[in-house]
């Protein structure tokens, strides 16, 4: 290691022989007794690569000193779980547990996880960061799911965490009031984590049986195994690790992780392999014969003049292109806007006179680099050339319509579900927004409709949007202005605002409010675990898709016979006359049931002693295992094969009776037999067993093999 280094000490406090009989800090490793709760470092010197020493000009002291630590000294407690605060939430989780904290030494360690994640959880959640797939999200989640792993220890197999938030609120809230302002917000939010990472552990767990299962054998869990219920079934790492662990297995890591390697490689693969060939061909190059490109489409819309500098087709570098052909032109100054933070690129005509060249996308596959791609229309063009640049007024229009649409959802979505909504992706086109962002639930009609009046409120206040210039440490400074963790900006960015919504963004957008003139929300949904989705339309796609909405409507009316106001009673009234008629089905279907099995009953016959029934009957498979079910629940002893056909292939199942299996007959062995003859396969168990074949001509061949399998077991010759 190399850098600002020194001498350190560490402060140690003995708490007396209450605590230990060690002698010395040296003697009591646990540090029982001897609490180190101060740590000095004296930095005066520089350590380089070659690990040489150096003097350092300006010499000072690092100080750390730990707080809990100087609690437990002044409460004179064993631990910092028994001073005041934590050793209330362990009170709170003993409640939840029926158990007792100093009843058993080995479980003392999974009270001090949960106590200490349920504080970090209702703090991080308090200060806006939400249970994710992806950076600080990620991070807590695996908290959360941490401290589930340790309350299953205690016993606690429901969701718990959720339950245990007002007591940390009323350790802390005080001193923290946005614990109290968030309580009810965290409380959903956790509850909602632990209730998804019960099915996941319930939906895993019974594939990982299996896996322990067979995987005794080798004394491991292969990393393929591991692999699939991490990938297939979500079930985390550390969760496989600990159950394996409890079955005395081992992981094979080596394996997992090279899958894990493989995998994020190929989620990828694509995007790279095609941003390298961007970047590296010709974008990085670019750079070394011109200047970066100039973008001045904030601004203006129409550039009567600027130089095509160099010409692609097919991603190589072209000296011309010509009618009919489809490339992409580099300017040294452009007004159309490269596709960026969800905002999809420009379109438009670059011309000059006898040249067309229709501008299809704009993208910036490299920083400095705008490539413009599309079709010449006519005539031909060289690098070099002078031409004119003119962005499609009404596409941009409805893009940047959309764009102030896009910041003014995200506000109502932080007024309306609360300051944890952040966003998490968005596309911005002319004819539609999605907008992705941090929730935990689906979003209720009830708050759809509020977010769409606050968005359309805000559009017919018809206020200015306006840009403004800054400096990132300037608008980082100012708490109202919204920005996105993990995104890149630079020493100067811009500041859009409209009415309460502000937000640093690089996009475009309309000069009022009320240019965007109307809001509908189309669609909201999941994306991923506490991500969801909004789909919506403004300005002429929003008429046009309330239109669309009231024709069908009026279609809707006149299919069933009623105005659109009496639609709802009318689908009411149908529903329930459907819900009776299933009811006459169910019952016709019950009937049917009983005098087939009437009918099969009739059909048992004795062979060595074994009352066997073996038939074919003309129903589907499902109606088939029901027909097996009943009788088998009213004959005590039974040897069962029903098949069915459907299209060119066949169904088989058996069912063996307990004291037939003690007489060696065994449903997953018959199984074979039969499906051997239709050309098909089985299996099961020894009580029941099924299978299927594609030769249904020879159903009554295989049927005929159940006799001679009896005796062959029964009376051996």
């Amino acid at each position: 290691e190399t850098g600002p280094c020194g001498p350190c000490s560490e402060l140690y406090y003995d708490k007396g022989p209450n605590f230990g009989e060690a002698p010395s800090p040296a003697n009591d490793p646990g540090g029982k007794r001897y609490l180190e709760f101060w740590n000095l470092v004296f930095i005066e010197f520089n350590r380089d690569t070659t690990g040489e020493f150096s003097p350092l000009m300006k010499k000072c002291v690092d100080t750390g000193a730990g707080l809990e630590r100087i609690v437990e000294i002044k409460m004179n407690t064993s631990s910092v779980f028994e001073t005041d605060i934590l050793r209330s939430l362990i009170s709170s989780i003993e409640h939840i547990s029926n158990l007792k904290y100093e009843a058993d030494p080995n479980l003392k360690p999974a009270f001090h996880v949960v106590a200490d994640h349920l504080r970090c959880l209702g703090f991080a959640i308090a200060d806006g960061v939400i249970p994710s797939n992806v950076e600080r999200g990620y991070v807590l989640r695996k908290v959360l799911r941490r401290a589930i792993r340790y309350g299953r220890m205690l016993g606690i197999d429901r969701p718990f965490l959720g339950e245990l938030l007002p007591a940390l609120n009323v350790q802390m809230g005080t001193d923290f009031p946005e614990l109290t302002k968030s309580l009810a917000q965290a409380q959903e939010i956790i509850t909602s984590e632990e209730e998804n990472f019960l099915r996941t552990l319930k939906r895993g767990g019974n594939l990982l049986a299996t896996i322990i299962d067979y995987s005794k054998k080798t004394g491991e869990i292969s990393g393929d195994d591991a692999f699939k219920l991490k990938d297939t079934y979500g079930l985390p790492i550390d969760e496989i690790l600990l159950l394996a662990s409890d079955a005395d297995l081992k992981v094979d890591l080596h394996g997992y992780e090279k899958l894990e390697i493989e995998a994020k490689a190929r989620s990828r693969g694509a995007r790279k392999i095609e941003a390298d060939k961007v970047s590296h061909s010709f974008a990085a190059t670019y750079l070394d014969a011109f200047d970066p490109v100039s973008f001045v489409g904030y601004s203006a819309l129409d550039l009567d003049q600027t130089q095509v500098n160099v010409l692609f087709a097919e991603k190589e570098k072209v000296s011309s292109l010509k009618k009919g052909e489809k490339g992409a032109l580099v300017l040294n100054t452009t007004p159309f806007y490269a596709e960026q933070g969800g905002q999809v690129g420009d379109k438009g005509i670059i011309e000059k006179e006898g040249f067309i060249f229709q501008v299809e996308d704009t993208q910036s596959p490299y920083p400095g680099v705008v490539l413009h791609y599309g079709k010449v229309i006519q005539g031909e063009i060289r690098g070099g050339d002078l031409v004119s640049a003119h962005v499609d007024v009404r596409t941009r229009e409805k893009t940047s319509n959309n764009h102030t649409a896009t910041h003014l959802l995200h506000y109502a979505l932080r007024h309306i579900l609360g300051e944890h909504v952040k966003q998490a992706g968005s596309i911005v086109e002319p004819e539609r927004l999605r907008f992705d962002f941090s929730h935990h639930k689906p979003v209720t009609d009830d708050e759809m409709a509020q977010i769409e009046d606050l968005v359309n409120g805000m559009i017919r206040r018809n206020q200015p949007v306006t840009i403004n210039e800054m400096s990132y440490n300037e608008a980082s400074k100012n708490g109202d202005i919204l920005q996105f963790f993990g995104e890149k900006y630079g020493a100067k960015v811009r500041v859009v605002s409209a009415i309460e919504s502000k937000e640093l963004c690089g996009g475009t957008h309309t000069s009022s409010t009320g240019s965007i003139g109307y809001f509908r929300m189309i669609r909201e949904g999941s994306v991923a675990a506490g991500i969801r989705r909004i789909e919506a339309v403004s300005g002429h796609e929003a008429e046009l898709y309330a239109r669309e909405r009231e024709r069908l409507l009026h279609q809707l009316g006149n299919i069933l016979g009623a105005k659109p106001a009496h639609l709802l009673t009318r689908g009411e009234k149908l529903l329930q006359e459907q819900k009776e008629l299933q009811k006459e089905v169910v019952r016709l279907h019950k009937e049917v049931l009983v005098i087939e099995l009437e009918s099969l009953k009739e059909q048992i016959k004795t062979i060595a002693g074994i009352p066997t029934l073996a038939h074919i009957v003309s129903v589907p498979p499902k109606e088939m295992k029901e027909i097996a079910d009943c009788l088998m629940e009213r004959e005590s002893s039974l040897l069962l094969l029903l098949a069915s056909v459907d299209q060119n292939k066949c169904s088989i199942l058996v069912r063996v009776s307990p004291d037939l299996i003690s007489k060696g007959l065994k449903a997953n062995e018959l199984i074979f037999q039969i499906t051997s003859v239709v050309e098909g396969r089985g299996g099961g168990k020894s009580d029941q067993a099924q299978g299927g074949g594609i030769r249904p001509d020879k159903l009554s061949e295989a049927i005929l093999k159940v006799e001679p399998w009896i005796q062959s077991l029964i009376n051996p010759s």
